[in-house]
């Protein structure tokens, strides 16, 4: 195709970018295609527009009915019929672990400052690990939380952290991975600055790419406060970029969906 007239030139650059490990999952893709609008719990979307919003992303129909099938089975997903459309909407009971993780993927700040240890009985019963999104295990029964602490049997420091339990809330596959999205990130942002995308399903589709690399990483891990991390972590310039590569790849309107 001539690039002078092709709306977004860049596309296939940048979405090789933000996927270098290869094409997602297709049900991981559908449920952020429906997560970044869980802010509004009657959205919907017919097969078809999601349809137009994956092809770019690599995503063929019958690999889209498979995944969608299993999201039915996995009760993340309810389906409704309009005429001859499947309508498709997030489950109910989704919606609210949906909704928290979105306010750590859309957020433009850093979480707040705060952290404290809570340490377990050693005469009792081994507790259980803690869920990732909250909690992380720095040693058997040695427990860090984000915030303050909530009662009086736990520690909450008066210093910075050592560096041995920065390097536990980020050990080295992770600070990879975010240094693989971190390298992504600035090359989608290079190319939607230099050219950027109309309203188009590959515009949608680079918005999709862009949450799910983001959600991907920064869900690996608890909330904690940026200064708990190691001193190199690309963590607070990760976030910079995704929140400008969403500022200029605005969710589809209703209408916007319509027209597809």
């Amino acid at each position: 195709m001539d690039d002078r007239a092709d709306p977004f030139p860049g596309f296939d650059e940048a979405a090789a970018a933000l996927t270098p490990d290869g094409p997602p999952r297709v049900w991981s893709l559908i449920v952020t295609v429906l997560g970044d609008n869980s802010a509004d719990p009657d959205f919907e979307i017919g097969a078809g527009p999601l349809a137009r919003i994956l092809e770019p992303a690599g995503v063929t129909g019958p690999a889209m009915r498979v995944a969608l099938h299993r999201l039915r089975r996995d009760g993340w997903i309810t389906t409704r019929r309009d005429g001859r459309s499947a309508i498709y909407r997030l489950a109910s009971t989704r919606q609210p672990e949906t909704r928290a993780a979105g306010a750590r993927i859309y957020a433009t700040e850093p979480p707040p400052p705060g952290w404290h240890l809570r340490i377990a009985d050693p005469d009792a019963a081994a507790p259980e690990p803690p869920a990732r999104d909250v909690a992380t295990a720095l040693a058997p029964r040695m427990i860090l939380h984000s915030g303050p602490a909530p009662d009086a049997f736990a520690f909450t420091p008066s210093g910075p952290a050592p560096d041995w339990i920065r390097a536990r809330i980020c050990p080295p596959d992770l600070m990879q991975a975010y240094r693989t999205l971190h390298a992504g990130l600035a090359t989608a942002e290079a190319i939607t600055r230099a050219a950027p995308p109309s309203a188009d399903p590959r515009a949608m589709a680079l918005r999709l790419l862009t949450v799910h690399a983001w959600r991907r990483v920064l869900l690996r891990h608890p909330p904690f406060p940026d200064d708990l991390f190691p001193a190199d972590w690309p963590g607070p310039d990760c976030r910079a970029l995704v929140a400008t590569l969403l500022a200029r790849l605005p969710r589809p309107t209703a209408d916007d969906l319509a027209a597809l």
